[in-house]
């Protein structure tokens, strides 16, 4: 479990079940939290109602946003794409960090994905070193730089 873990929430957005499941499995072992949503147009909602109400999740503490989402690039209804320019266009600075999940390994792809304004990138099959890499180094903490900033200050991330 990672110290910079508690506390964070994290939104899962894929349409595989068993990718939800290892995802879910993974960022609980890290100590994150985490909420999942099966395409695009419900994670655009997700992180609206948790910027709107400041509930990406209501606990003891109180409501929280998002630290990160972590987007599968192809989904049904609205892909990770076109779901995370939507995030970053709607929501501004004040949108979380989307990574991407994918399991395609080529160049072009890894550039569409920061074209989107996604911050990270990581492959499919997810491993969980990958995975908390991405994560301590994108996931907002409290009074962070948001996504946009992000991508300003490192040029163009690969996520490596």
């Amino acid at each position: 479990e990672r110290p910079e873990a508690k506390n964070q929430f994290i939104l899962v957005a894929d349409d595989n079940a068993v990718n939800l499941k290892v995802a879910l499995a993974m960022l609980t072992k890290l100590g994150y939290e985490a909420a999942t949503c099966i395409n695009g147009r419900e994670a655009v909602d997700l992180v609206a109602a948790s910027l709107r109400s400041g509930t990406g999740a209501t606990t003891r503490e109180g409501p929280r946003q998002y630290a990160a989402v972590l987007m599968d690039a192809n989904m049904p209804v609205m892909d990770g794409f076109a779901a995370s320019r939507q995030i970053i266009s709607t929501h501004g600075t004040a949108a979380p960090p989307v990574i991407a999940l994918t399991a395609s390994v080529f160049e072009e792809d890894r550039q569409r994905c920061l074209e989107a304004g996604m911050v990270g990138f990581l492959p499919k099959p997810l491993h969980i070193d990958e995975l908390s890499e991405a994560l301590a180094r994108y996931a907002r903490k409290p009074g962070s730089e948001n996504a946009i900033k992000i991508i300003a200050g490192n040029g163009v991330s690969t996520g490596e």
